[in-house]
């Protein structure tokens, strides 16, 4: 043979422009489906494609001169069964004509372009032939020259690098492991956040409906092609092992490490020890092999082979297209033993991309602590495997945090994974690798590493940091994230094994490093892939400003605007709160009594207990000497200028007397009951009597209702002189210690509540309020983002440790200012206003008898005789029919409470009711109606066919065919110019946008054989039964399994074919005219436009998808009006009798599932709140109304109507 035409490479034959064919759309990888439209040519320039010409695209691939093509690959085919024929009949007595026949046949295959399987197949055969003759003339020859073996050799491997490469499928770490049209979408999404955007004319359902028919395709082309490396693999590696042989003779007679290589095998034998390959391991190819303990106790060598594939041979495995590396075969043992030794430990390299780069300022004239956060998102594809991340170029001097959060940018506060870089963690002075584990996630999404990084360490206190100073204000910092997984082949059930190597912490970006455990062979790879990334550079030099903190200057604004309003009503107060505890005089005081009292009435803190009522009391004087008991004149306990007592009010009294009163017993007190509404009622708590002569002061507690409503119902009481004993009580403690710190010492509530005369005025203690609001916010914004540690939950609740420290301390740095300001408050100097004149006027007796405050007031009632009339408590009859009247006054006050309520209960119910109702649904309808139903004024016959004439199987293909896609599916304007991309997602109306697929979901009776009087086994097809409905998936045309292969490549309706259960698509069952039909069925779905649309329907009525079998169809897709905030479900339901014809009827249900949208969305939200409300709290008065009933309290007789 000619040396020369043997050692020409196939591409240097057929290098014209006649033999080369062009790239087709088959070629685009799935990395670059996001651009597909986008056509870039030579000179670097754009054009776009529209669908219509990517589709012809796909089903025209310009191949080229195809007659050419497969003429030369016919030929090529006939020079390898000629070639395979001389490898038996070559001499083998030398390795040159070994050599010329192997390197002849390598060259025919040289380009996989003209290799089919076929010629493949004949040249892993003559390559096997020549190979035995190369082992039997090594074993024979005396002094075998190396240079020779070794070209032989080479021409041997690179006959099985060629038929390796010609038959291997085209596969891509890219590709989703669903080719579903809604994945790919999906996938296609998400890798366009990393990239430019695409101008192409395409919606996504037509870019991903192109991408899945391309996917499908090469999937079919690499399940032909695995078979056939799977067929093939046997004898590529008995023909790696026949190599392995001959470079052991060489290696035997050279006694060093024999090599060769070509293309992308490599293969090395040798021979050591065990003890040795354990102690310094085994090193080729940028390839590291450590060994541990063997099994095998041989002193003897053992041979060493290692093969290293760049493209592992093993592809049928649907693991294989993962495979990034080098696959490594490792053989050490002699004769028939391959495994004395396993690895232990193997260490491939990386193909690692260029990094992304990010410079970043970090300020040294500042003594705060200071940080910022660098993003970097990434596209986690291989979610199984272990995510690793580098950041080179990295500042020592400098404190780092990572963060890692899915689907969202992570926070100081929100993240899904955390790590403070530890000195660990550095690979060398400017590296930091940082390794997730595997199983963070569990699906595939776009994933956020956030970087911050820090002047001091984050978790050190504030207390403690200091400042530091920094060489350089910018950092430069470098930064990459991938995926790394080890697998290796088992040999038995030919597949890519997990879990039994599994990734070292010693692996870095540039480096993957597996450690192996009893693995289950003896081939090994990694599935180190870089996914798509990008770095956010919107997260660098974020400063504090205004824009960026609108909220909290907001917050601080608007409080202090609260602030100042309060402060104009607590000074009114405090200017007022001067008039209320100001000594006044009872209205009955005598001119000329002699004795002078202070009397101190306190009233409540209940609710509603104030009155306006007119108060008489009268006071039970004893006599000591004659041990009787004198009742003084009734007086009224009025000052003629207060009318009523407020709550939690504490009023003083000068009470004058015209003789002493010498041992005061007993206090009767009552009230008239004038006082309107909850004003007639009273709750006194207690009266001090002072006598001004004697300073002897005398304690009449009563704790009770004056009030026909509470309690006894009575308005009188007599309140005995309170003893020691009792003034010491735990409960009369209790009560006064609690009004003390309610109205006095708690601060917040003391700014309403203010009843005593106090220094510490509202205004004042206002102050306070707002000083320990704002201390607080401040200490706690000291610690803002330093709560770290784990969080505990309690059902609901949940803290952390950390949390309740920063509490704690945020608490101690509020407390000492607010401490001090209080005590300077309370402590300040009493004001001197009027009221020394009152004290004046009381010290000593020497001073003439006090006049009333009110003298016109006084001398009217004395015209009146108002100081001798007697007045008594109400007589029990007066009372009983004051009760009387109180009770029904209260019964209608209910009853109009109660029907007020229930009034706004029914009009909140209302609103929420009729929320999801809208006048403007019924133009929906019958817009939709008029479209596809029957329009209105237009004659049957007239123009398409509409659902409401549907009345065969072939009117329904042609109303989907004429009507509906070309209303789901437009095409053209009103004015005949082409929608683009964006206006092709609404329908015809250009006002509904079409969400989701339109869907034909079919139900089917089964098909069975039956009896009757003239035939038997007549196929008959019963009425649809649920239980009895065909659920068995089929072929294209109801074809039983198994199908053709490819028939879902090359059939757009091999989809619709398959049953589909209810539980998978979310169906519920429905009643239709004719019968109750199930959820599930046979689905078949119109996506992407009208013209796939039209084709899908075609294939559906060429290969009879409606047939006798088919008892209904439902038509089911949903529309969004925007502007309306409008969902539409519409369902069209042909139902096909046994008996023929078909039954129509549809169901069109506008609905609005996002309510709180808008003003009237968040009344509405409102309503729903103030209804769940009233639901509660009528369910509770129910349920304690029928527990009454069942105690005996309530009864029964009228409460039917209550029931109801």
């Amino acid at each position: 043979m000619n040396t020369e035409v043997a050692g020409t490479p196939m591409k240097e034959l057929f290098s014209s422009k006649t033999f080369q064919s062009n790239g087709t759309i088959f070629d685009t990888d799935p990395a670059e489906w996001g651009s597909i439209g986008i056509e870039t040519l030579d000179d670097g320039s754009n054009i776009t494609k529209t669908f219509d010409e990517l589709w012809d695209m796909y089903q025209n691939p310009d191949y080229g001169d195809v007659s050419l093509h497969n003429e030369i690959m016919q030929q090529l085919l006939n020079f390898t069964i000629i070639l395979s024929e001389a490898s038996e009949l070559v001499d083998e007595s030398s390795t040159v004509d070994l050599d010329q026949v192997a390197y002849s046949i390598g060259t025919i295959i040289d380009n996989k372009d003209f290799t089919v399987n076929n010629t493949a197949s004949n040249a892993f055969k003559g390559n096997m032939i020549l190979l035995d003759k190369l082992i039997k003339l090594a074993d024979n020859d005396t002094y075998p020259k190396y240079e020779d073996y070794i070209i032989t050799c080479q021409a041997v491997l690179r006959v099985l690098n060629n038929a390796l490469e010609a038959i291997l499928p085209k596969t891509s770490v890219e590709t989703p492991s669903q080719l579903d049209i809604y994945t790919i979408m999906s996938d296609i999404s998400n890798r366009q956040e990393f990239g430019e955007p695409n101008d192409a004319d395409l919606t996504p359902a037509e870019r991903a409906f192109i991408a899945s028919q391309i996917a499908m395709k090469n999937e079919l082309d690499a399940e032909i092609e695995n078979d056939v490396v799977q067929n093939e693999i046997s004898v590529l590696l008995d023909s790696i092992s026949h190599l392995g042989k001959v470079l052991q003779m060489l290696n035997y007679r050279k006694q060093m490490p024999v090599n060769t290589e070509n293309g992308h095998i490599n293969c090395t034998q040798d021979k050591k020890l065990i003890g040795d390959l354990i102690k310094d391991g085994f090193n080729q190819d940028n390839v590291k092999l450590n060994f541990a303990e063997s099994d095998s106790r041989s002193l003897e060598e053992q041979n060493v082979q290692v093969i290293v594939y760049d493209h592992t041979p093993y592809s049928w495995d649907d693991e294989s297209k993962f495979i990034t590396s080098k696959t490594v075969t490792v053989s050490v043992g002699n004769d028939n033993t391959i495994n004395a030794a396993i690895p232990s430990k193997i260490k491939l390299q990386n193909n690692v991309p260029a990094k992304k780069s990010i410079q970043i300022a970090i300020p040294t004239d500042k003594s705060e602590p200071t940080s910022q956060m660098m993003l970097y998102k990434m596209f986690l594809k291989t979610p199984s495997d272990n995510l690793m991340f580098s950041i080179t170029k990295a500042a020592d001097h400098l404190s780092h945090a990572v963060y890692i959060q899915s689907k969202h940018p992570p926070t100081e506060d929100t993240y899904d994974w955390k790590r403070l870089i530890e000195p660990g963690d550095w690979v060398s002075t400017d590296e930091i690798k940082i390794m997730f584990d595997s199983g963070l996630y569990t699906q595939p999404s776009n994933v956020y590493i956030g970087v911050r990084v820090y002047l001091e360490d984050p978790a050190t206190d504030i207390s403690t940091r200091k400042r530091r100073s920094l060489t350089t204000t910018i950092v430069q910092y470098e930064m990459i994230g991938a995926t790394a997984g080890c697998r290796v082949w088992d040999t038995v059930n030919e597949k890519w094994d997990k879990s039994s190597c599994k990734l070292s912490s010693s692996s870095t970006i540039n480096e993957t490093v597996c450690e192996c455990s009893n693995p289950p062979g003896n081939s090994f790879a990694t599935t180190f892939y870089v996914p798509p990334n990008t770095i956010d550079f919107g997260s660098v030099f974020d400063k504090f400003d205004l824009k960026n903190n609108a909220g909290v200057f907001a917050t601080v604004i608007s409080l202090v605007l609260v602030y100042l309003l309060i402060c104009v009503w607590a000074y009114r107060q405090d200017r007022a709160d001067h008039q209320r505890w100001a000594l006044s005089y009872l209205i009955d005081n005598g001119p000329y009594d002699e004795y002078l009292y202070i009397m101190t009435v306190y009233t409540g803190l209940h609710r509603h207990a104030g009155t306006k009522s007119n108060v008489n009391f009268q006071i039970i004087d004893g006599d000591p000497a004659t041990k009787k008991h004198i009742s003084t004149e009734t007086r009224t306990l009025d000052d003629g200028t207060h009318q009523g007592f407020g709550v939690g009010s504490i009023r003083k009294f000068v009470m004058s007397a015209s003789s002493k009163i010498n041992d005061p017993s007993a206090l009767r007190i009552w009230h008239d009951n004038s006082g309107q509404g909850n004003a007639a009622s009273w709750y006194l708590n207690k009266i001090i009597l002072e006598d001004m002569q004697t300073d002897e002061r005398y304690l009449f507690m009563c704790n009770q209702w004056l009030s026909l409503d509470h309690d006894d119902g009575c308005i009188d009481c007599s309140i005995p002189l309170t003893n020691n004993s009792e003034t010491c009580s735990f409960s009369s403690l209790f009560y006064e210690r609690t009004r003390e710190n309610t109205v006095d010492k708690h601060m917040w509530l003391s700014v309403a509540i203010r009843p005593e005369d106090s220094n510490f005025t509202r205004l004042e203690r206002l102050a306070c309020c707002l000083t320990l609001l704002f201390l607080t916010m401040i200490s706690n914004a000291m610690f803002y983002g330093q709560d770290n540690g784990g969080s505990i939950s309690v059902g609901p609740i949940e803290f952390s440790l950390s949390g309740i420290y920063i509490s704690f301390i945020s608490a101690l740095i509020a407390a000492p200012p607010i401490f001090l300001v209080t005590y300077l408050y309370k402590n300040s100097k009493c004001r001197q206003l009027s009221r020394n004149k009152d004290a004046k006027a009381l010290n000593g007796k020497s001073e003439p008898p006090l006049k009333p405050a009110n003298e016109k007031r006084a001398d009217d009632l004395i015209e009146h005789d108002i100081y001798k009339k007697n007045i008594v408590p109400q007589k029990s009859e007066v009372i009983a029919k004051m009760k009387e009247e109180r009770k029904q006054r209260l019964t209608i006050q209910k009853k109009f409470i109660e029907l007020v309520l229930y009034i706004i209960f029914l009009a909140v119910l209302y609103c929420v009711s009729f929320s999801n109702r809208d006048s403007r649904w019924y133009n929906i309808n019958q817009h939709l109606h008029q479209q596809l139903v029957t329009p209105l004024n237009v004659s049957a016959g007239d123009g398409t066919v509409m659902f409401n004439q549907v009345k065969t199987t072939s009117d329904f293909y042609a109303w989907l065919d004429q009507t509906l896609i070309p209303f789901l599916f437009p095409r053209y304007h009103t004015n005949g110019y082409q929608l683009t991309a964006n206006e092709r997602l609404f329908v015809q109306d250009q006002d509904n946008v079409r969400i989701g697929p339109m869907r034909l979901r079919q139900v089917r009776t089964v098909e069975e054989s039956c009896k009757t009087r003239l035939w038997d086994n007549v196929t008959c097809y019963e009425k649809y039964f649920i239980h009895r409905e065909e659920d068995h998936s089929y072929c294209v045309g109801w074809e039983s399994p198994p199908c053709i292969r490819g028939q879902s490549v090359y059939n757009m309706t091999f989809a619709a074919w398959k049953f589909v259960s209810s539980a998978e698509i979310w169906g519920l069952p429905v009643n239709g005219l004719h019968s109750y039909y199930s959820g599930g069925g046979y689905v078949a779905e119109f996506v992407v436009n009208y013209n796939i649309s039209r084709l899908l329907l075609s294939d559906l009525y060429k290969y009879t998808w409606i047939d006798r079998q088919t008892r209904a169809i439902f038509t089911e897709f949903s529309l969004y009006n925007a502007n309306d905030n409008v969902f539409t479900y519409v369902t069209f339901l042909s139902e096909f009798p046994e008996t023929g014809g078909v039954i129509t009827s549809l169901t069109i249900q506008p609905f609005r599932p996002y309510q709180h949208i808008g003003s009237l969305g968040l009344f509405i939200f409102i309503c729903e709140i103030i209804l769940v409300i009233g639901m509660v709290v009528f369910a509770i008065r129910k349920i304690v109304f029928l527990a009454n009933i069942a105690k005996g309290r309530t009864e029964i007789y009228g409460t039917f109507l209550i029931y109801l």
